[in-house]
């Protein structure tokens, strides 16, 4: 009825439109594997008889979650496996198990103009709290969107109102970009990579929030007592933005302390 400029002139129906277009945005920037959310309002109408215009419609709270491409990030003994609809069904089973939310009924139903595979979230008195789909191909080629998105929708007020007397503790996300750095070195056969990482943790408290492991080597050109491990660190300063010097004066502690801990080679 009053719409910020002329381009929304209209209320949303679903949150899934959205979603598609963070999707391609990143998918537009090379980021392929992806795993976002968003809390927002839906519309529809309800039964108008005897109503006034603005009674004729229903607005809820809701909280969408949408994966597409790979599952995890590449690891050196995992084969790469591509996300699907079981992966957004586990996120939000986890989101109503956090919330206490117990004995939920799966439904599956029919497809619909949007989704395939529809599975019904359901809870008390058949009370519908949520569904979980893939997004059909015709609408990711409306979006140019080329991998396969599943979306799980839930509806947020349902699941507050079932869950409201329950103390749920959390951790706000921070609002700093993460930061990537990689490190090949050569190590004693016997040292375990949860040794690495023990170390690491340990060198660094504040900046280092992640070490995986990536990559295995042994054999050709090296010493029959040696391996080589590849390693991936991401650093994460809560309160500011990282600068280079920081980011190295983080890896050279830590070079500095495999070096003095394991004997290990830069590669």
């Amino acid at each position: 009825m009053n719409p910020l400029s002329e381009d929304l002139n209209v209320l949303r129906k679903d949150l899934l439109f959205c979603s598609l277009e963070t999707i391609l945005y990143n998918l537009n920037r090379k980021i392929n594997n992806i795993k976002i959310y968003e809390f927002g309002k839906i519309y529809s109408l309800v039964n108008a008889e005897g109503k006034t215009n603005l009674e004729k419609y229903k607005e809820e709270t809701c909280l969408a979650i949408s994966i597409t491409g790979n599952q995890r990030q590449e690891l050196w003994n995992k084969p790469v496996q591509k996300s699907n609809f079981f992966d957004v069904k586990e996120h939000a089973l986890n989101v109503l198990a956090r919330c206490g939310i117990e004995g939920i009924k799966e439904d599956y139903t029919e497809d619909s103009t949007l989704f395939e595979n529809i599975l019904t979230l359901k809870v008390q008195n058949n009370l519908e709290i949520g569904f979980i789909a893939t997004v059909k191909n015709s609408v990711l080629k409306h979006y140019d969107i080329n991998q396969p998105v599943h979306y799980a929708i839930i509806y947020w007020e349902k699941v507050f109102q079932i869950s409201a007397n329950k103390k749920i503790k959390f951790k706000e996300l921070s609002k700093f970009q993460s930061v990537k750095r990689d490190l090949s070195l050569l190590i004693d056969k016997h040292i375990s990579f949860s040794e690495l990482k023990e170390m690491a943790l340990k060198t660094e408290r504040k900046l280092l929030k992640e070490v995986s492991l990536f990559d295995v080597y042994e054999g050709k050109n090296l010493d029959a007592n040696k391996k080589s491990y590849s390693l991936r660190f991401i650093l994460l300063d809560e309160n500011k933005t990282l600068t280079d010097k920081d980011i190295e004066q983080t890896m050279n502690k830590l070079i500095e302390e495999y070096k003095k801990q394991y004997n290990a080679v830069l590669r």
